[in-house]
């Protein structure tokens, strides 16, 4: 398993760890890993049926679903919605 240290974006480079991690950490960080890809494919069929690009989804209202809608997660968000 690797810990990401630091991420520099103007040489586009991640400094990386291998770490020691607690195997109930690795299950919550599988668990969440799951969810961003389902959001992630929701988002991206989502552009594609708009004609829009994906990151523009992102920035109007998909990063919102992380940040302001008060759910853990936005699949949380889609889940509701769906329901």
């Amino acid at each position: 398993m690797m810990e990401v240290l630091r991420v520099d974006e103007d040489k586009m480079c991640i400094d990386l760890s291998k770490k020691s991690i607690k195997a109930d950490a690795i299950g919550v960080a599988q668990k969440r890993l799951k969810k961003a890809k389902s959001v992630h494919t929701i988002m991206r069929q989502t552009a594609i049926k708009l004609g829009t690009p994906v990151e523009q989804l992102y920035n109007e209202w998909g990063w919102d679903l992380y940040e302001k809608a008060g759910f853990d997660h936005a699949f949380d968000a889609f889940r509701v919605a769906m329901s």
